[in-house]
Formats: structure tokens, C-alpha cells, sequence
């Protein structure tokens, strides 16, 4: 039984679909995270009743990463899908919605991939976090392009960051700092 749906359209196809622009105008009034989020140009930001904002660079990686803090006994309060063209801006950005969540208690940042550029999306996050000054516990596991040097960026900020190691052991990270049994 199908409890929910999302549903995307590529703007450039929406003539083909008529009535879905006014359908997606009339529900979104452009005050929703959602749809701040999707103007900022993220793939895909959905909302849910967890307590752990979860952003990556990929729709596979994020519901891996879901599944796993679900495991961890940790609920996710998102899914954020930056896609494969990350900025400084637009990491940046996309902090915002996460960390606009009600109720959620830490964050897990995700981010893999030999395309995309680790140190610009590590400069946008180390912005955001700075500029926000949050509270909560951040974790970030990222593998790919100019890894060390991103590494030494979050050191630098004070980010906890998972080095080289399984999703599972930084899932763990982020329990213990959140008060939870691993």
C-alpha cells in the first residue's frame, strides 16, 4: 500500500503535463522549505517526522543513509538530494532547510563521488554551519575528489568528519554524540 508519493518534473517538460505547473503553483506558495529548497535548485527535499536532518549527493546515497540511521535506532527528519553539480552556494543552501527542521536533534552529511568537488561543497557547509552557529551534533562522511584537503577544511571548523570509514561506523558517530546506544 502506497502511504505516500513525491513526484518530480523536469521543468523543461511541464508543457507535456498539463495542469501539473498550477497544481505545483497552487500548493506551494514558495514559504515552504520544500520550496525554498527546490528554488535553490537541490534535486529533492522531502520533510518527514524524524529528528536527524540527513543531506547527500545522490538519491541512492540518501536513502541508504536513512535506512542506515534507521537501523541505528536514529530517525531521519528528511531526504535532501543535492545532485551532481555541487557549489559552495549551493551546499550552503541546502544546510538551511535541514537545520530549519523542528525537533531535530543532529545532522549526517553524506557526500561520495569523483565528479563532484569535495572542497567547494565543504566551503559552502563550513559557511553555513559558521554563519548559523548551530547546536546540534554534525557528522560528515565524504569520499571523493580533494578528500584530504576537505577533511582539513572541516577539521579547521571544528566539523566532525568521518574519515575513510564505513557509513555504518559514522551512523555510530552521530548516535553517541546524540545520546543514543549505538
Amino acid at each position: 500500500m502506497a502511504a505516500d508519493a513525491h513526484v518530480a518534473v523536469d521543468d523543461s517538460a511541464l508543457f507535456q503535463h498539463e495542469g501539473i505547473d498550477a497544481a505545483r503553483a497552487a500548493r506551494r506558495d514558495g514559504s515552504t522549505r520544500e520550496a525554498r529548497a527546490e528554488a535553490l535548485g537541490l534535486n529533492g527535499f522531502v520533510e518527514s517526522d524524524g529528528e536527524i536532518g540527513v543531506i547527500a549527493n545522490g538519491a541512492g546515497l540518501a536513502m541508504a543513509t536513512m535506512d542506515l540511521l534507521d537501523a541505528a535506532g536514529l530517525r531521519p527528519a528528511d531526504f535532501l538530494e543535492t545532485g551532481g553539480r555541487i557549489t559552495a552556494g549551493l551546499m550552503s543552501g541546502a544546510v538551511n532547510p535541514v537545520l530549519d527542521l523542528p525537533g531535530r536533534r543532529g545532522a549526517f552529511v553524506n557526500l561520495s563521488g569523483g565528479i563532484n568537488p569535495m572542497v567547494e561543497a565543504v566551503r559552502g557547509l563550513v559557511a553555513a554551519v559558521t554563519e548559523r552557529r548551530i547546536g546540534i551534533p554534525l557528522v560528515v562522511e565524504l569520499l571523493g575528489s580533494e578528500q584530504e584537503e576537505a577533511w582539513a577544511l572541516l577539521a579547521d571548523a571544528g566539523i566532525v568528519t568521518a574519515r575513510g570509514i564505513e557509513t555504518e561506523a559514522a551512523v555510530e558517530m552521530l548516535a553517541t554524540l546524540v545520546g543514543e546506544e549505538p
